[in-house]
């Protein structure tokens, strides 16, 4: 049966999440599920709430959640600060925190070769764009693929700057346009 539309957005998020809760149950009828919900820290605090609430006993679907978050974000995040509280309150949740490093710099620059062959890993393009990437391979990635469509006068700033350079910023601002 449907439910009338509202205009209260918080019951309207409630009614979603109710509805994921049973569209999870009928989907865990025909085998294991894992839900993986990235970028975390962008979400507001309710929605950490009842996302706890979804993986609350009794009553949880029998899903594997795997939630990312960038670690820098822990402190000031409302949806971290939340949902961290709510799950350390929570005796029938496990939690494993497994931190991830970026690549380091000579995966790099194996990753830029491998992304533009035309470039050596040990060339001077490919090292700058490993350093201006910070180990990120998603960064490294557009920067490589930015570095293929174009060229520009970051490509010739000396390999030194930091990680937050200018460049970086600049470059950043760039590929997500």
């Amino acid at each position: 049966h449907l439910e009338p539309l509202v205009d209260d957005p918080f019951v309207a998020k409630r009614r979603g999440f109710a509805a994921l809760r049973e569209l999870l149950f009928r989907i865990t009828r025909e085998g294991p599920v894992v839900a993986f919900v990235d970028d975390v820290q962008w979400g507001d605090a309710e929605s950490a709430d009842v996302l706890v609430d979804l993986m609350r006993a009794p009553g949880a679907p029998p899903v594997f959640w795997a939630v990312a978050f960038r670690g820098d974000e822990r402190a000031t995040s409302p949806f971290l600060r939340a949902l961290l509280a709510r799950l350390g309150s929570e005796p029938d949740v496990a939690r494993l925190h497994l931190p991830l490093a970026g690549l380091p710099p000579e995966a790099a620059a194996a990753l830029v070769a491998q992304l533009l062959p035309t470039e050596g890993a040990g060339s001077e393009l490919a090292a700058r764009i490993a350093h201006e990437g910070a180990g990120h391979p998603l960064f490294i990635e557009e920067l490589a693929r930015h570095a293929d469509e174009s060229s520009g006068p970051w490509l010739t700033s000396a390999v030194g700057s930091t990680p937050d350079s200018a460049d970086r910023q600049l470059l950043l601002a760039e590929v997500l346009r």
